[in-house]
């Protein structure tokens, strides 16, 4: 069975964080399963680091990942010269993690037993600020790399691809001009 897998990238230059990629897919009862998890902790090669995590997206049959603005043109740059797309989210992480509270909470989400990853979903703090607004992070000297991928591959949605058919075409043609 081929599913439709999707990924989620938390890059990082080396030196304190880990550089993450995670892959997901949903299943038709509408779970998101969390397939793969890759960490890659410091210190480490940033270039060399997006070649491996540039394999493992072409292994899944992927050409592109989602991830944040970190070091925007750097990111963008090193997965294109491995032949990887890097868009960069439109969502800030808190928003990534507002988004990916539901699939938790009624219990559509699969995960891989991986304890860095659970400890780090489970040390999410979420706060309200002075405007009333929500907010989603990990706590003073706390990581989030993993679950910031994995949650990323989770709520990132493939783009429906429309494949117009001949006969598609014919029937426009049959209604003739507009």
């Amino acid at each position: 069975r081929r599913y439709a897998y999707r990924s989620g990238c938390d890059p990082s230059g080396g030196a304190k964080d880990s550089f993450t990629l995670a892959i997901a897919h949903d299943e038709e009862s509408g779970i998101a399963v969390l397939d793969c998890v890759v960490e890659i902790k410091p210190p480490f090669n940033p270039s060399v680091a997006t070649e491996q995590l540039a394999g493992v997206l072409r292994e899944y049959k992927l050409h592109e990942t989602v991830g944040d603005r970190y070091a925007a043109a750097w990111v963008v740059e090193a997965f294109a010269k491995c032949g990887i797309k890097y868009t960069h989210s439109e969502r800030d992480r808190s928003a990534i993690y507002l988004d990916a509270m539901p699939l938790f909470t009624s219990g559509r989400v699969r995960l891989l037993d991986n304890k860095r990853l659970i400890t780090q979903f489970a040390s999410l703090e979420r706060r309200t600020g002075p405007l009333g607004k929500d907010r989603v992070d990990h706590g003073p000297q706390g990581h989030d790399d993993v679950c910031n991928a994995a949650a990323l591959a989770l709520i990132t949605r493939r783009k429906p691809s429309m494949r117009i058919t001949e006969g598609m075409m014919e029937s426009l043609r049959a209604r003739g001009p507009y």
